[in-house]
């Protein structure tokens, strides 16, 4: 017969194990290293810019919305601007506090030995803090330019022309590498009207602005007006004081700027030099068209008998189509050269339907009466209901014979 077990020594073995599998389960939590806690550092600002407009510089950046551990930031960023004209260490001029992942903007105003003298480079970094106080690392570095700004344009002003907008301002002597910039804002597109509809396809004899398509125009353009030879002092460049925007659309509202900006092309070790002035004071206006269509030329009239028009004479005039980009139509006008009666217009009747305009250059007079002479001219007419002069005018003589 078999012994039982004795039950201390189960019990101490069943200790024993249990010592051991806690063992190995405390052993499996410590395999991996303790984690050092965040310091909540923003990450750094990696797309700062800075422009020199007149005296001050405008600094743009997006701050931060993550912690270098990749934490998101729940709290708007204080960062610091440093500027430094030689060399670089972080000397702040202004704290700016942005929402987390926004645009951050702010207008550095430049002291005044930073307005004078020749060009020279001006370098600016900001740098993020957490809500102790502590840096990130520095942002990329933005190069400026500090130095003595080209002199505001003065006196502009804006009005329409036939080729577009003309302006003008008080030209004032230009350093080498000056250029003239004109910044044109759209604030009204031109309305939608049926009349727009009636515009030819643009050609380049037009003497008029072009009518532009239906596509949007971007809200604001920067163009460049480039210096002029001053036959006064050989090798040198003056000032224009004017420029023609022939790039407008038609009854659309703008507001324009000019600004002298000094600059020279990018190298191999230096950044692009580029010194704006101060913009100039807004002028604003309605580019309206005004200015009718050339009077059409090379009018010709033709005798049809009444046996070649079912047995009543008619007059077949034609004459040189209209070159404008913004023609609309064609009106007929007719004289009694026996009387002093000035010439009425015969085609298309006046408040006439848009479908009875005469869009091309021809047309036939069948109103006439045999024994009877007639002196006719034609005018052109736009989409905004300018009349250009009437043409030369032609006689013609009718026979007094039905026949003929």
């Amino acid at each position: 017969m078999a012994q039982s077990a004795n039950p201390l020594a189960v019990r101490g073995l069943t200790a024993a194990t249990a010592a051991l599998a806690a063992g190995l389960t405390l052993g499996c939590g410590l395999a991996a290293a303790p984690q050092p806690p965040s310091l909540h550092l923003p990450k750094p600002v990696q797309d700062l810019q800075a422009e020199r407009i007149g005296n001050h510089v405008h600094l743009t950046w997006t701050a931060p919305k993550a912690t270098t551990d990749g934490l998101k930031l729940t709290a708007p960023v204080p960062t610091h601007v440093c500027v430094q004209s030689t060399g670089f260490a972080c000397s702040p001029v202004a704290t700016v506090t942005t929402p987390q992942g926004k645009a951050a903007l702010y207008d550095y105003a430049l002291p005044a030995p930073l307005t004078q003298g020749p060009p020279r480079a001006l370098l600016v970094q900001v740098e993020a803090l957490n809500a102790k106080g502590k840096f990130s690392a520095p942002s990329n570095t933005a190069r400026t330019w500090a130095g003595a700004a080209p002199p505001s344009v003065a006196g502009l002003t804006a009005q329409t022309a036939p080729q577009g907008v003309l302006l003008r301002w008080q030209p004032a002597p230009l350093s080498p590498g000056t250029v003239l910039e004109l910044q044109r804002t759209l604030l009204a597109p031109p309305p939608t009207t049926p009349e727009a509809a009636l515009a030819s396809q643009p050609t380049t004899t037009a003497p008029h602005a072009q009518k532009k398509s239906a596509a949007p125009a971007p809200q604001v353009q920067t163009l460049r007006v480039l210096p002029l030879a001053n036959p006064a002092q050989p090798g040198s460049l003056r000032d224009p004081g004017a420029a023609i925007d022939a790039s407008i659309l038609w009854d659309a509202t703008y507001r324009y700027t000019v600004a002298r900006v000094l600059q020279s092309a990018r190298s191999a070790d230096a950044a692009a030099l580029r010194i704006a002035s101060a913009p100039s004071a807004a002028v604003t206006l309605q580019a309206l068209d005004t200015f009718p269509p050339a009077a059409p030329k090379g009018l010709a009239a033709v005798l049809i008998s009444a046996a070649m028009n079912g047995g009543h004479p008619a007059i077949a005039l034609s004459w040189i189509a209209s070159p404008e980009v913004d023609f609309a139509q064609y009106r007929v006008f007719r004289r009694d050269p026996a009387s002093n009666a000035p010439a009425t217009q015969i085609a298309p009747a006046p408040n006439a339907p848009a479908n009875t305009r005469i869009v091309t250059p021809i047309y036939q007079d069948a109103s006439i009466a045999p024994g009877h002479s007639y002196a006719y001219s034609v005018s052109a007419v736009d989409i905004y209901g300018n009349a250009s002069p009437r043409s030369a005018e032609v006689p013609v003589s009718v026979s007094a014979t039905p026949s003929q």
